[in-house]
């Protein structure tokens, strides 16, 4: 997001909100901040997420970023399926394709859902036993919801944050300290 498009947003958020009386020059600043804490945000997904937020608002100041990023999260995140929902496609994908069609069946799910049935073994999931299916199926929305909360967090942390975090891991697994 550019810095205008934040100064737009905190000067939304200011006219909709009475005791958040801000000068110009305070506008300007804290839309300054904002960019950069939204820089991997579009304009349209923070201002609907600023109109989500100020629905629930109750304080007579400016709601914190951190509000916001969590209202994109949940905006972004409502089409997805919930982990019960995952499950019951992957089911459906194991009948309708079988083992034998295992990139048609993952090609078919929705992209979490396929991520985790990748990860857990399509061929696995596919020839599990009947009485380990409620095994299976925990564990599938063990890794689901931990896929989910983490796409969560990563969508949390500034731009800033998000370069040093992929920098240390690419070094960790290059064999780096």
């Amino acid at each position: 997001m550019k810095k205008q498009e934040a100064v737009k947003i905190v000067a939304y958020l200011a006219s909709c909100i009475p005791g958040a009386k801000m000068s110009a020059e305070e506008i300007e600043t804290t839309g300054a901040a904002w960019s950069t804490l939204f820089a991997r945000f579009p304009y349209a997904l923070m201002k609907e997420a600023a109109t989500v937020v100020l629905g629930t608002h109750e304080y007579n100041c400016l709601p914190t970023p951190a509000a916001l990023l969590q209202a994109a999260t949940r905006i972004v995140q409502a089409d997805e399926p919930d982990g019960l929902t995952a499950w019951g496609l992957v089911l459906e994908a194991i009948r309708k394709f079988g083992s034998y069609e295992e990139d048609k069946a993952l090609a078919w799910l929705p992209k979490r859902a396929s991520s985790v049935a990748r990860r857990m073994g399509w061929s696995e999931l596919c020839f599990m036993e009947a009485d380990k299916a409620s095994v299976s199926r925990g564990q599938f929305l063990t890794l689901y919801e931990h896929d989910r909360e983490e796409t969560r967090m990563r969508a949390l942390m500034p731009a800033v944050g998000m370069k040093a975090l992929v920098e240390d891991t690419e070094m960790i697994e290059a064999g780096g300290e």
